[in-house]
């Protein structure tokens, strides 16, 4: 690969620990016009509340297989307000000529050209890639569960988003990981390299020294009660699989178990414990796993769970969504679905989406 084209590749790389670190979850002045969490005094993500006073919610469709769905990149679509193109002032946060770079699209150009869209005969708009502050262009890898992508509007922009797409009678999907975030934890001595996957688990630490999760804790002590999934193979059977050495694993938020290929016919234990690796950007391919793995959390631990709830609960509440697409949903644990989509259902019909 010529130098010249491999520069902006390792310039966009080397960026990524600088670009979008801003201050994290909870509430604070600082973050308010991008964060979806309301409750300024929250201690604890449970605690974390939304609402559109005075805002009548859109219900639900009566059947989603009548409505066809535009699925979209607001990032590769328009750009209608190119003041939001470069917010950290870094200088290369966008470049149209570069894959790896941003281009600049917003919800500004988006809703300019809603009529065109709907003229298509679309009816529900599917957002491809997490609406909220990410790694990359693509929303993927997000750092957060409550900061907004200011790239592409604040909070104000997200709501007036779903309220021109309802005005017209169409619907509003979000793409949303829930159970995986960035690029930011080192397993073992392995820094920047694929982590073979391991049953006894790996110590982890921050890759970067002035960036922390704030929802979500690292730890390396042992925990002797902790519990593993059910896993259920591609053939509808229970999946057998060994557990450690001595019994427990690191008492963590994150499954620190090491990698797996995203797109791979591996064992579903290893899919659904492994932390995703490949799983984004092309670059990732090109470079044989040298940069990118995907933080993955437990699903199917109680505390997690909880907090999934009302983070995902809390956009519904924040923007007036319709409906979420979960991405990566075969890796999920059952426990996962069992728990998080009766009770996700359940804060969206108070909202009046009862489908």
């Amino acid at each position: 690969m010529p130098l010249l084209c491999v520069l902006p590749l390792l310039l966009s790389l080397l960026l990524h620990p600088l670009l979008p670190y801003a201050a994290a979850a909870p509430w604070s002045q600082q973050n308010a016009q991008i964060n979806i969490n309301m409750n300024t005094t929250a201690s604890k993500v449970t605690d974390y509340f939304a609402s559109r006073p005075g805002h009548t919610y859109a219900k639900s469709p009566a059947n989603w297989r009548d409505l066809p769905v535009y699925n979209v990149f607001m990032d590769r679509f328009a750009d209608g307000d190119p003041s939001n193109n470069d917010f950290q002032n870094t200088g290369f946060e966008s470049d149209v000529y570069e894959v790896t770079y941003r281009h600049g699209g917003d919800i500004a150009g988006f809703v300019q050209r809603l009529d065109y869209i709907y003229a298509l005969g679309m009816r529900t708009i599917l957002l491809a890639g997490t609406p909220f502050t990410s790694l990359e262009w693509h929303g993927y890898n997000p750092l957060d569960f409550t900061l907004l992508e200011e790239h592409l509007g604040v909070l104000a922009d997200f709501q007036t988003l779903a309220d021109e797409i309802h005005a017209r009678g169409m619907y509003l999907m979000l793409d949303l990981t829930v159970s995986t975030l960035g690029n930011n934890l080192i397993f073992g001595d392995y820094n920047s390299s694929f982590v073979p996957f391991d049953i006894n688990g790996y110590p982890a630490s921050y890759r970067y020294s002035d960036f922390k999760y704030a929802d979500f804790s690292v730890s390396n002590e042992w925990d002797a009660n902790c519990t593993f999934p059910e896993i259920w193979g591609r053939n509808g059977y229970r999946e057998l699989y060994f557990l450690p050495d001595k019994p427990g694993c690191y008492a963590s938020d994150f499954a620190q178990f090491g990698d797996d290929d995203a797109f791979s016919l591996l064992p579903q234990y290893v899919r659904v414990l492994g932390r995703y690796s490949s799983s984004q950007g092309w670059f990732s391919v090109v470079f044989l796993y040298l940069f990118f793995q995907i933080d993955h959390l437990k699903d199917w631990t109680d505390s997690n769970l909880a907090k999934f709830v009302t983070l995902n609960c809390l956009i519904i509440e924040a923007i007036d969504i319709d409906a979420i697409r979960v991405d990566k949903g075969s890796q999920f644990s059952l426990q996962f679905y069992r728990n998080w989509s009766p009770a996700v259902h359940q804060c969206a019909s108070k909202l009046g989406k009862t489908n």
